[in-house]
């Protein structure tokens, strides 16, 4: 994810497979989890983007954008 560092530090990144495969593959479906950590007060915005990680990004890459209320 992108983010601004001097709002919020990433604390923790966790990916889990889908409970319903019997044993690992490669490029099986899973999820990634972040957990942040407010370091300030306000609003921000975090940017993810959907692409492999050895991958150079692309235009056409899928991106979310959300603004988050740091309190």
């Amino acid at each position: 994810p992108d983010f601004d560092a001097k709002s919020m530090n990433l604390v923790t990144k966790t990916y889990k497979e889908r409970n319903n495969i019997r044993m690992p593959i490669v490029g099986a479906s899973g999820s990634e989890y972040f957990n942040f950590k407010a370091l300030t007060r306000g609003e921000t915005k975090i940017t993810f983007t959907y692409r492999r990680p050895w991958e150079t990004p692309t235009t056409q890459d899928q991106t979310a954008v959300f603004t988050i209320y740091l309190q």
